[in-house]
């Protein structure tokens, strides 16, 4: 996980943003399937933490909130709210 998240930090601006929103939503996704639940849920809630202006925040919204009802944790905060690029 770290040589990923690692490479996103020689990008600059909104570059740098968006990658590392996506090496956390797709490192989260991967260990999802790879059936690895400890390890799904720091990156999957580190990606809701980076709102982009694309639709795949709504994927990491959204599973991020699954993983909240899984847990039984009742407090969801709210989507943000981003404009579109």
């Amino acid at each position: 996980m770290g040589d990923v998240l690692a490479a996103t930090d020689k990008l600059e601006g909104d570059a740098k943003q968006t990658s590392k929103f996506n090496a956390h939503l797709y490192l989260g996704l991967w260990y999802d399937v790879a059936g690895d639940r400890a390890k799904t849920k720091e990156p999957i809630f580190a990606a809701e933490a980076r709102p982009i202006g694309h639709y795949m925040y709504d994927v990491a919204w959204f599973h991020a909130e699954k993983l909240r009802q899984e847990e039984g944790n009742g407090k969801s905060p709210e989507k943000a709210s981003v404009n579109e690029k």
